[in-house]
């Protein structure tokens, strides 16, 4: 897939097999804007990140769209911030 991508405020697209280092504190963002679904690889450290993707799991599980009040309160939990533009 292609991909958008939100970094030091400019919009970047990316293709495929681009790789990318994102510091902590840095407000960086997603978006699959191609045709194709988008697939990626996401390495974190320290670990623990991936608990965050798992107390989401079901709230995107859902047949209806994810609480976002929740999705926002967990990754709080968790040291993750949403921001506007």
């Amino acid at each position: 897939g292609t991909r958008r991508v939100l970094r030091r405020r400019r919009v970047e697209p990316r293709r495929h097999r681009h790789n990318r280092l994102r510091s902590k504190g840095h407000v960086h963002t997603y978006k699959n804007v191609g045709d194709t679904p988008l697939r990626m690889l996401v390495h974190t450290s320290p670990a623990g990140f991936e608990t965050f993707y798992s107390r989401c799991a079901a709230e995107f599980a859902k047949p209806s769209p994810p609480d976002m009040a929740r999705i926002v309160q967990i990754a709080g939990e968790h040291g993750i911030q949403f921001v506007t533009p």
